[in-house]
């Protein structure tokens, strides 16, 4: 049986997100408040256009 664990909880989520978290604090003039952001990704662009009209 393969232990069922959540997306945030793997050592790529963390690393990704630290990397994010590093560079935008390093390139931003503002105060960043990093829980108004999203980030998703697809390889079917009638999906992305549909999720986020663009």
């Amino acid at each position: 049986m393969v232990k069922q664990i959540a997306p945030s909880q793997t050592p790529t989520y963390k690393r990704v997100r630290k990397e994010i978290m590093e560079w935008v604090n390093d390139h931003s003039d503002l105060v960043v408040i990093n829980d108004n952001w999203y980030c998703g990704m697809t390889n079917n662009p009638e999906i992305r256009k549909a999720a986020h009209k663009s």
